[in-house]
């Protein structure tokens, strides 16, 4: 993406109309102290005064709007809604796989707690309840460790999705959803 800088063209486009406004500020607020010396009725410069600001802010959104649509075009805003977009697929992808390695992690801790419940049922003596706390531990351990190997692999395969999505965002005319 190339950087907003105006060219020289638009800068005196820019100076002229500063000046043409200041020269038409100046006019106006000229006009003012004449008609204000002449009349001590309020409201013919609060007239003035509020005609004065009309044309400044004309003026100034005409001169606005002008600079806008000169730059507009250089900041291919469509190429940067295509990068936006390709980030928040990214993101939801990795959400996903966040989400789906915790429900998992979760139904095996449920796996494991039924399991102890049922072997608790059915245990004799102390010996089968302590076997049965660690098969429950080892589940639980073994559903902690797969949980933890898909979020390492998100890890590590978003720094290179990351590096891919930056690379065609700053390519001009490029589609920057991959």
């Amino acid at each position: 993406m190339k950087p907003i800088t105006p060219s020289n063209e638009v800068l005196q486009q820019f100076s002229a109309a500063c000046l043409a406004l200041n020269a038409s500020v100046n006019t106006q607020l000229a006009e003012l102290l004449a008609t204000g010396t002449r009349q001590l009725d309020w409201r013919g410069p609060g007239r003035v005064l509020l005609q004065l600001h009309g044309n400044a802010t004309t003026a100034s959104m005409a001169t606005l709007n002008r600079l806008w649509s000169v730059q507009r075009d250089s900041l291919d805003m469509k190429a940067c809604a295509r990068s936006l977009h390709g980030a928040a697929g990214m993101q939801a992808d990795i959400a996903e796989g966040c989400w789906q390695s915790w429900m998992d992690y979760a139904k095996g801790q449920s796996d494991a707690l039924e399991t102890l419940v049922a072997s608790m049922a059915e245990a004799r003596d102390a010996n089968d309840i302590m076997l049965a706390t660690g098969a429950f531990y080892n589940a639980g351990q073994a559903a902690g460790k797969q949980a933890l190997a898909k979020a390492a692999g998100l890890g590590s395969a978003s720094g290179p999705a990351l590096q891919s999505w930056l690379q065609a965002s700053l390519q001009n005319g490029e589609d920057c959803s991959a």
